[in-house]
C-alpha cells in the first residue's frame, strides 16, 4: 500500500466525532464531543474537545470548533502542489485590492513578476512540502545573481513561503535558514551613488550656458529629490503656487509600452514644500507652457497644415508639467540620453549606475552633509516607515521646509 494510499485510509478511519454523554457526580451531566480536525502539517492527527449541558449545545460547539481549527484532510493535493503553483496562488492572494489598504506601486509589481519568472524554471517543480533552505539559497544565487538580485528573490520567497506557513501548507518557512545576502558578496568595488560638490557645479553650470532642455526637469528632481519617473508625471493640478507645495502621487512606468501612470514607488502620495528656486523654474515652465498656447490659439488653418504640424495641429493637453512637443509624455531615453550628454561635456565621469537616479541621492547626500536628521531625510525621501525605524534610531517632528531648504541654498550657492 502507497504512502498516499495510507493517509486516506488513516481520515476515513477516523470520521465523524463521537458523542457521549458524561454523567455528572452529583447528578446531571454533559455532552461530549470529540471534533475531528484532520492531519496538521505534523501529519498527527488533531482533536477538539468540546461540551455542553444540551445534546444540540454540543453540536452547535463542534460546528463552530471544526470550522475555526480545522486542518486540510486532503492531504493529497497539498503533496501534488509545487512551488510554481503557489506563486500562482500567492500572487492572486496579494493583488487582491479589497483585501489591500494601500495600491501595489509599479516597480514593486514588476519586480516580483520578473523575480517569479526567473525563479520558476529553478525551483517552480518541486513539491512544496519538499523544499529545503539549500534549495532556495541555490535558487536566489542562480546565474551569477548580484547583490540586489538576490536580496530581492530572497524577499519574495519569503513571503510565499509566510504565506505557505499561514495556510498550513508546511512545517516551517526554509527561506529562513538562508542568510541575507552580504554586501562583501557585491563584485566589484562600491559605485560612489551621488555627484560631489564640484561635479554638481559643473553639470548645473554646462546646462545653464548651453540652455539644455533639461534643465527644468534636472532642477526639479534635485530641489525636490524626488525619482524622475515622479517628476515626469507631474501635473499641473499637483502643483498649488499659492500654498508652495508640490504634490507626488504618481509615477511613470518606463517598462510599459506605451508608457503608463502608477502609484509610486512607496504607493503613497507626498506633500513637499516648493522652495524660491522650484517657483521659479515651474512658474517659467507655466509662463512658457501658456505662451505656446497663445501662439496656437491665433493660428490659421492654412498655417496649421503647413510647417506646424507637430507644435500645434496635433497637440494633446495632458495638463503634464514636463510634455514634450506635442503634450504627451516625454521620452525617457531621450531625458537619459540629453543627460549623459551633459554629464560627459562637463567632464564628470558616467559610473555604471542609473544616471538619472543618481541626481535623488545626490539630493540625499546635500541633506547628510548639513547634518539633518536620518529619520526626517528618510520622510522627505519618502521612504517607508519600516525603513526608517530599522536604520534610524530617532524620529523628530516639525516641517519638512527647513529639509527642502537646505538643497534649495546649496544649490544656489553654486552659482554665485
Amino acid at each position: 500500500m502507497s504512502t498516499e494510499e495510507k493517509k486516506n485510509k488513516k481520515l476515513r478511519a477516523h470520521g465523524t466525532g463521537r458523542k457521549r454523554w458524561r454523567p455528572g457526580k452529583n447528578g446531571g451531566g454533559k455532552w461530549n464531543i470529540e471534533v475531528p480536525l484532520g492531519l496538521g502539517p505534523d501529519m498527527k492527527y488533531r482533536y477538539k474537545s468540546v461540551t455542553h449541558k444540551t445534546s444540540k449545545g454540543a453540536d452547535r460547539l463542534a460546528a463552530q470548533v471544526q470550522a475555526q481549527y480545522g486542518y486540510r484532510d486532503d492531504m493529497t493535493e497539498i503533496e501534488k502542489l509545487t512551488v510554481s503553483d503557489l506563486m500562482d496562488e500567492w500572487w492572486a492572494e496579494y493583488t487582491d485590492e479589497r483585501k489591500r489598504s494601500t495600491p501595489i506601486s509599479t516597480s514593486t509589481r514588476n519586480r516580483y513578476i520578473y523575480d517569479m519568472k526567473t525563479l520558476r524554471p529553478l525551483i517552480g517543480h518541486l513539491k512544496v512540502m519538499s523544499v529545503r533552505s539549500r534549495d532556495i539559497k541555490h535558487a536566489i544565487y542562480a546565474r551569477d545573481a548580484s547583490w540586489s538580485a538576490s536580496g530581492m528573490r530572497r524577499v519574495l520567497l519569503n513571503q510565499i513561503f509566510k504565506y505557505a506557513l499561514e495556510e498550513e501548507y508546511v512545517q516551517n518557512n526554509p527561506v529562513a535558514g538562508v542568510p541575507k545576502p552580504a554586501l562583501k558578496g557585491r563584485k566589484g568595488d562600491q559605485v560612489r551613488k551621488h555627484f560631489n560638490e564640484e561635479e554638481l557645479k559643473q553639470i548645473l553650470a554646462l546646462i545653464e550656458e548651453t540652455k539644455s532642455w533639461i534643465k527644468p526637469m534636472f532642477l526639479i528632481q534635485l530641489l525636490t529629490a524626488t525619482r524622475v519617473g515622479e517628476v515626469f508625471a507631474l501635473r499641473w493640478s499637483d502643483i498649488d503656487f499659492e500654498k508652495r507645495t508640490i504634490t507626488i502621487a504618481h509615477t511613470v512606468d518606463w517598462k510599459l509600452k506605451p508608457y503608463a501612470f502608477g502609484p509610486t514607488k512607496a504607493g503613497n502620495t507626498s506633500v513637499l514644500p516648493m522652495t524660491d528656486s522650484a517657483y521659479e523654474v515651474l512658474k517659467q515652465q507655466k509662463e512658457q507652457q501658456q505662451a505656446k498656447q497663445a501662439y496656437r490659439d491665433v493660428l490659421t488653418e492654412a498655417e496649421l497644415e503647413v510647417g506646424q504640424q507637430i507644435t500645434a495641429k496635433y497637440w494633446n493637453e495632458n495638463d503634464l508639467v514636463f510634455p514634450n512637443q506635442i503634450g504627451e509624455l516625454e521620452s525617457y531615453f531621450k531625458y537619459v540620453g540629453a543627460t549623459k550628454k551633459v554629464i560627459a561635456d562637463a567632464g564628470v565621469d558616467l559610473q555604471p549606475r542609473t544616471v538619472t537616479h543618481r541626481i535623488r541621492h545626490t539630493a540625499s547626500s546635500i541633506l547628510y552633509s548639513q547634518n539633518s536628521s536620518s529619520a526626517r531625510v528618510a520622510e522627505f525621501l519618502g521612504n517607508t516607515t519600516d525603513t526608517a525605524e530599522k536604520y534610524y534610531k530617532s524620529f523628530q517632528e516639525g516641517s519638512m521646509d527647513d529639509l527642502a531648504k537646505t538643497i534649495d541654498s546649496f544649490v544656489t550657492n553654486l552659482n554665485q
